[in-house]
């Protein structure tokens, strides 16, 4: 009575075995949860300043061909302080090849205040061989919050434009200009 049962078992796992080794095993690391994690799944961090550059971006044509050196821009910075306690911030803006250059990403900061930048985008343009002057204005709170509520000098403060796009020459015609 026990050896038909036995047989029974051994074909049962015959049978789970070959199924096993018939599946395809996953290339993936185990995550934490314990599902297998393959490559394509990974989801990198976003960094929303790139997204929203790259949704622009894609959203429009810009004529023209890219320059074979890419642009080296400059900004300086002033700021002039207002009547009703807001600062005035002017970000003048110049190319050094002389080349067309849009959609700005400015990241700012105050030096000793690294951890707590201020991160600016502008959907404007620099025309060939002309310089862009962009103004904000920023209040006491947001003072606080980047730079310890002392502006300082321009001296004091850090500017680096890291997005944006550019042509050898203006496109013909300019895109429209946003506010």
């Amino acid at each position: 009575m026990g050896r038909p049962l036995l047989y029974v078992l051994l074909v049962i796992l015959a049978g789970v075995a070959i199924y096993a080794l018939t599946q395809k095993k996953p290339s993936g690391d185990v995550g934490d949860n314990g599902a297998v994690v393959e490559e394509d799944d990974v989801i990198e961090p976003v960094d929303p300043e790139i997204e929203k550059t790259k949704s622009i971006l894609a959203a429009r044509d810009l004529p023209g061909e890219e320059p074979a050196v890419p642009p080296v821009l400059h900004c300086d910075l002033s700021f002039e302080p207002l009547p009703d306690g807001k600062v005035r911030m002017s970000f003048s803006i110049t190319e050094e090849h002389d080349y067309y250059v849009e959609t700005f990403s400015i990241k700012l900061w105050k030096k000793g205040f690294e951890s707590t930048p201020m991160f600016l985008w502008y959907d404007k343009y620099l025309k060939a061989k002309d310089t862009l002057v962009i103004t904000e204005q920023l209040t006491k709170v947001e003072l606080a919050d980047h730079a310890g509520g002392e502006l300082g000098t321009s001296e004091d403060w850090v500017v680096e434009i890291r997005g944006h796009r550019a042509r050898a020459a203006n496109p013909d015609p300019l895109p429209p200009q946003s506010d």
